[in-house]
Formats: C-alpha cells, sequence, structure tokens
C-alpha cells in the first residue's frame, strides 16, 4: 500500500511544514486542514493519523503492515476517534443527524480521557469541522485549550469561516492547494483508471482530485456532459432552438445538473481566454474543440454569459415554462458566439 504521504510533500510551505514537524515528532495537537471540496483533506488526515499511531519501530511511517495502520485505514483502530454528521459517537445523538452535536463532542472527550489501547497516543479526526454546533464548538474549545497529554487533533474543513475564531487560532492552518493536473492523473492512473479516461478526468477536475475519481467512475457524467455540449455549445443556427428546447422541456429536474455542466463549460471558457501558454491551450482545445469558437472573446462576453446563467437560475424557481428558459438560455450563448 502506498504512502499518500507523500502525494502532499509538493503541496506548498504549510503542508510541508506540517510534514516535517510530523517526521520529527514536533507536531503541534490540533490541526485545520482547509481546502476545496475534493482537494485530499479527509486523505491527508487519515494518513497523519496513520502515523502517529503507526507501532513499526523503523524510521519509516507510517509503514502500511503493523496492526495499527491496517486499522486506521478500516477505520477500525480504537485509539481513532472519528467525528463526522450522521454517524453520532452520543447515543443521545441520532443517527442520520445534519450537525455534529455537543453530546458528540463531550463523548469524544470521554473517549481521549481513557488509555490508549495500544501506543501512547490518541487520534481525533473532526470531518466537516464546518458542521460542529456552536455549543459543540464551545466544549471542543475546552480541550483544545487544555488537551490530554498524546492526544492529535486533526480537523478538516471547506468552510473554516464557519468556525469560531476561537477554535481557528488553536489550531495550525495547513491549506491544501488545488492540485497540479499531472499530480491527479498520476493519482488516478496508480488507481486503476484507464490512460484516456485518466486524462479526460484530470483535464476536468479543476484541481480536484476527488472531483476526478468521482466523474472518472461515473459514465452517466459523461454522456451527460456530452449531451450538454452538443445542445448548448455547438448550435450554430436560431432555427435550432425550438428542437433543443422542445427536448429539455420536461426536464426540469434535471436543472441544477444542468447548469452545474454548463457552468462547468463557461468556467473551461474563460480558462482559454486568460492562458499564458500556448502548449495549455492546444491542451484544451485537444480535449474541447467547441472552445475554439469562444477563444479571443472578451471578458465582457464572459459576463454576458454568467448573466444569462444567472438569470436562468432564478427563473426556474419562478412560475416561468422551462422550455421558455432554455430558450433564453441558448440565446445568450449564441449572443457570444456569433
Amino acid at each position: 500500500m502506498r504512502n499518500e504521504l507523500v502525494y502532499f510533500i509538493g503541496q506548498n510551505s504549510s503542508a510541508l511544514s506540517a510534514l516535517d514537524q510530523l517526521r520529527n515528532d514536533k507536531l503541534v495537537h490540533a490541526i485545520l486542514i482547509k481546502g476545496q471540496v475534493g482537494s485530499g483533506k479527509w486523505t491527508l488526515a487519515k494518513a497523519m493519523a496513520k502515523y502517529l499511531l503507526c507501532l513499526s519501530d523503523t524510521e519509516e511511517k507510517p509503514c502500511n503492515q503493523c496492526s495499527s495502520c491496517k486499522q486506521v485505514e478500516t477505520l477500525s483502530n480504537p485509539d481513532l476517534i472519528i467525528l463526522q454528521k450522521g454517524e453520532p459517537l452520543s447515543s443521545d445523538t441520532k443517527k442520520g443527524a445534519s450537525s455534529i452535536s455537543v453530546d458528540d463532542v463531550r463523548e469524544m472527550i470521554r473517549l481521549i480521557s481513557a488509555h490508549a489501547f495500544e501506543g501512547d497516543r490518541k487520534v481525533v479526526i473532526i470531518r466537516h469541522a464546518e458542521d460542529l454546533t456552536i455549543a459543540a464548538q464551545n466544549s471542543l474549545l475546552k480541550v483544545l485549550e487544555e488537551p490530554p497529554s498524546g492526544v492529535f487533533f486533526l480537523l478538516t474543513s471547506s468552510r473554516s469561516d464557519m468556525l469560531l475564531p476561537t477554535i481557528i487560532s488553536r489550531c495550525r492552518d495547513v491549506h491544501i492547494d488545488p492540485w497540479h493536473s499531472e499530480t491527479i492523473l498520476k493519482i488516478l492512473k496508480e488507481k486503476g483508471i484507464s490512460n484516456d479516461l485518466a486524462e479526460k478526468s484530470a483535464e476536468y477536475a479543476h484541481g480536484s482530485v476527488g472531483r476526478a475519481l468521482m466523474i472518472a467512475n461515473d459514465e452517466k457524467y459523461w454522456m451527460f456532459r456530452s449531451e450538454v455540449i452538443q445542445d448548448f455549445f455547438t448550435v450554430k443556427d436560431r432555427s435550432e432552438i425550438l428542437k433543443i428546447s422542445s427536448k429539455w422541456k420536461d426536464r426540469k429536474s434535471e436543472a441544477n445538473a444542468l447548469f452545474e455542466m454548463i457552468e462547468d463549460c463557461f468556467h473551461r471558457i474563460i480558462m482559454i481566454n486568460t492562458l499564458n501558454y500556448a502548449e495549455d491551450s492546444d491542451r484544451m482545445l485537444s480535449a474541447d474543440p467547441w472552445l475554439k469558437q469562444f477563444s479571443g472573446k472578451t471578458y465582457e462576453n464572459y459576463i454576458k454569459l454568467t448573466d444569462g446563467l444567472i438569470l436562468a437560475k432564478e427563473m426556474v424557481y419562478s412560475s416561468v415554462n422551462f422550455q421558455a428558459i432554455i430558450e433564453k438560455l441558448l440565446m445568450s450563448i449564441m449572443e457570444v458566439i456569433n
């Protein structure tokens, strides 16, 4: 099994510094791992927990061979405590709850007060720490101020602005930057994804390993993407608008997925007009030939596109006929093409 910590060595100075402290046994007791959804926060937290709880007496940690490493991998290590919404620690919290309750934090505090089962460490991972209620955060704050010896807290969050400033101030920040497509491609291939599919998924991942893995294993995503591009980004004549809108008129339930896909395509459009290197532009045009018609467009054109999408999103929640919404959106895209 690969040591997943190696992926994060080339991340940035905050990640590198935390890994150096980990190797030199100088890690602070609380780490807040921040980054966009799918950036690898959970992967890093698990890898750090595995390192901290590894029972190997060699310098190569985590060994991935000892009983502790194997138990961390399956989330069954008794010295690893995981707090996340929907998976309560306390019997007073309902399974499937939409937040992490103060009762769960109190139960965690009770668990870490006991002796470690193996070694002299315990690790607490709080996944999506923004899901902690205010009462839960205040309860957590007390233990962060005076942590038991040998206990490490690893918090992950894509919305750290929802955490109390006092929680943030007691943690060391580790920010995960968007990943380079080459790194994502390497990870996908190691996961057994075919070369062509791995390249496509890395291209459309927007720096997110999690997103890349998700779309690489989702055949429906690629079919839907192809359909959206064909219907909304290759239309040349206004006479085609009625045909396309008629096709989509009874698919209002797919509105959110449609708008997300169109927004993703808009992101590609602005990228093709802001890249500084011809080789990057050539790569994007090779993956998406339809982008060529948007090459050289101004920022004002991009504003027109986004305004049209924003209007469509607003109209879909009103009584406006969905076919009319599709037609208006198609018109706004065609205005920029032509």
